[in-house]
């Protein structure tokens, strides 16, 4: 029977979550704070803990993911209205097996969370340190941008090469020298040269 925590400062975004997200069998916990949160995570067990990043605290979600990765393992999943790349990446990184914006668009959240359920504990890996401050020249925190955030973070986890292919004037160079920012965890020496950039053609 999987048993969801569900953590956010807003009580009527756990309320609908809940509803949302309501199946056969699930039971479902939440918490407004993140003391409270760490109670019921050190007191009992949870398949999967669902935690907004910014819950008006010291501690964020982030704190609350590595602290439930430490003590049970299982998946997590963060919310943010309010990202950013760094955050994007530190989450990835930490070991969330997902990363969700506001507002929700209803079928992904229910279809990662099936995953989330169906997969159970992901891979770890000790998280890397990311650099202060901003990364290129991306800004915007609209739910678009969280996406393009969120891929890049899986990228920049990856020693797997990567291609970019967009039209002119897409961004395509400025998500890959944020990509390329990053060193990969446990290959810190790759990607810590010097990134070169090229135009090219595909005539078809």
């Amino acid at each position: 029977m999987p048993r969801i925590l569900l953590v956010d400062d807003d009580p009527e975004t756990c309320t609908f979550l809940e509803e949302l997200l309501e199946a056969p069998n699930r039971q479902f916990e939440s918490a407004q704070d993140p003391s409270t949160a760490i109670a019921k995570i050190r007191s009992e067990a949870f398949d999967l803990l669902i935690s907004d990043i910014n819950l008006n605290d010291q501690r964020s979600g982030l704190d609350l993911l590595r602290r439930f990765k430490a003590d049970q393992g299982a998946p997590v999943v963060l919310i943010s209205g309010f990202g950013t790349l760094e955050t994007a990446i530190e989450a990835v990184r930490a070991g969330a097996f997902d990363y969700i914006s506001k507002p929700f668009v209803i079928a992904d959240v229910k279809r990662i969370v099936d995953r989330a359920l169906e997969q159970g504990t992901p891979r770890t890996e000790a998280p890397a340190e990311t650099p202060a401050g901003p990364v290129g020249s991306l800004i915007g925190r609209t739910a678009p941008m969280l996406e393009v955030y969120k891929q890049i973070a899986h990228a920049a986890d990856s020693a797997a090469p990567v291609l970019l292919v967009g039209e002119s004037g897409s961004g395509k160079e400025l998500v890959a020298r944020a990509t390329s920012s990053f060193p990969v965890p446990l290959s810190p020496t790759i990607r810590t040269g010097a990134m070169e950039s090229a135009a090219c053609a595909i005539c078809l």
